[in-house]
């Protein structure tokens, strides 16, 4: 758990995702695994164990020397981690998203969203037009604002050239 009160100023936002037939942020995530607690996983998330020496070196505090021995104690806390897939929005490790426009000059900008936790998300349906739509919104720990990266053009030949 990260605290934020101490932060000088907050960077937050929301993003709207399409539903196809699945969840697009999950689907993209699937191969990012989180430590989980063994026994609130699902079926068909659970990735593998994990590798005591990873966690441990990762993890300051879990492994400590026994009292006049040589061994190294593990606590009952790290045996019941394990990897697994994301079933949740909010177990999406971080990630940045990267967000790059162009106008019909071929002027093109980008800005970057950096260190995006998911807080929370929800799904709505709109018999209106037949979509379903996700939504979550999402704390961030910095920003590239936006910033000019060149331009495009088109030559006669149909060959795009970079400016």
């Amino acid at each position: 758990m990260v605290t934020l009160d101490n932060m000088k100023r907050g960077i937050a936002g929301s993003c709207v995702f399409t539903v196809f037939n699945s969840s697009a942020l999950l689907e993209a995530m699937r191969d990012r695994p989180y430590i989980a607690n063994r026994y609130d996983i699902p079926n068909g998330y659970y990735i593998s164990d994990i590798d005591d020496a990873r966690i441990f070196e990762a993890v300051p505090g879990v492994v400590s020397p026994a009292v006049g021995v040589g061994s190294i104690t593990t606590s009952r806390i790290a045996l019941d981690k394990v990897l697994a897939r994301p079933n949740y929005l909010d177990q999406v490790l971080p990630f940045d998203i990267v967000i790059t426009a162009m106008n019909e000059y071929g002027s093109y900008a980008q800005m970057q969203i950096h260190g995006v936790e998911i807080l929370n998300g929800g799904s709505s349906m709109s018999t209106d037009d037949m979509t379903t739509s996700e939504a979550c919104t999402f704390l961030a720990n910095g920003i590239t604002p936006w910033n000019k990266q060149g331009m495009v053009r088109i030559r006669d030949d149909g060959k795009t050239v970079d400016h």
